[in-house]
């Protein structure tokens, strides 16, 4: 549930600002061609923005104020579970964090690289907050309740990221911190590992030693990656069958292997049904003899049930 209110909360964010300056561009429009249009009709039928504002306003705190959940020291707090949103803010607890990442500990390396990708889907402002919890209040795509869950969310993750300065999750911070929580066994930093931690050139070096030592550490960068994705995969993450099928097809992270790679999609969608999936095995297929394709179902029904039985 938290992933889909999160998913309508980053649309709703996105909207909110592209709505923002297009009606901006047209109210100027209609300005200067001397045009005006009514709104009356609409404004007699919904409360002012003020008043939804401070009833929005006070359900969320009467939710924060009746909740029970006892607050967290900062160790249990970067060893639950990433999806978990904690119920204090981050800035309460950085600096522990920070002493934990110092440390070695890879939980809490992850933990401030998933804060920061968190983050970045929050409204900056308290004033941005109220009005994306406005424009919820008057989506007619969500149901009443769904209106009502997406709005305690997202003020439970502007009180956690308020004051929050994220990270670049392209930055050599971002990279660092990926790289250490995977090779502390951090299995969601492994599954991640591939998409952040590529190797980049060092700013000033020299183009040559740039280019020779580039492809020493992708050469360990691809095996990396594709080292943590076994094992992702092998500890029961589904996650990681659909990202290994799809590196033995592309071949950019290892070696193309059209079996290898429709044995993990088609684990992959027995595992979690996606209506992409079967696009691509088709093609996958067209590659295959049938006794390749034989090969690579069977393969690809005992990955799905040692990985997610």
């Amino acid at each position: 549930m938290r992933f889909f209110v999160a998913t309508i909360l980053a649309a709703l964010v996105l909207w909110w600002w592209q709505h923002s300056s297009t009606s901006s561009a047209l109210d100027a429009q209609l300005e200067a061609s001397g045009a005006t249009v009514s709104t009356a009709s609409v404004e007699r039928d919904k409360p002012p923005a003020t008043t939804i504002q401070q009833e929005i306003t006070a359900k969320a705190q009467a939710a924060q104020a009746n909740s029970t959940e006892p607050m967290q020291g900062g160790y249990e707090i970067w060893h639950n579970e990433p999806e978990v949103l904690p119920n204090q803010p981050i800035i309460s607890y950085l600096d522990d964090l920070n002493a934990a990442i110092a440390e070695g500990d890879g939980d809490a390396a992850f933990h401030l690289f998933q804060a920061s990708r968190r983050c970045f889907g929050a409204p900056p402002t308290r004033g941005d907050l109220e009005q994306v919890a406005v424009n919820i209040q008057y989506d007619e795509a969500l149901s009443s309740v769904e209106q009502q869950q997406s709005i305690q969310t997202l003020y439970e993750l502007y009180d956690y990221c308020e004051g929050f300065e994220k990270i670049n999750l392209r930055s050599p911070k971002a990279r660092e911190l990926i790289i250490q929580a995977a090779r502390a066994g951090n299995l969601h930093a492994q599954l991640e590992f591939a998409t952040y931690a590529a190797p980049r050139p060092r700013p000033g070096e020299a183009l040559d030693l740039a280019m020779i030592r580039q492809s020493e550490a992708i050469t360990e960068y691809k095996r990396e990656s594709m080292q943590y994705l076994h094992q992702v995969a092998n500890a029961g993450i589904p996650d990681a069958l659909g990202r290994l099928g799809s590196a033995y097809w592309d071949g950019v992270l290892t070696a193309q292997d059209p079996v290898q790679a429709y044995a993990y999609l088609y684990a992959a969608d027995l595992v979690n049904s996606n209506e992409k999936i079967p696009q691509v095995l088709n093609d996958i297929a067209a590659t295959l003899d049938q006794q390749s394709l034989q090969r690579a179902i069977a393969q690809g029904e005992r990955v799905a049930n040692q990985c997610c039985p």
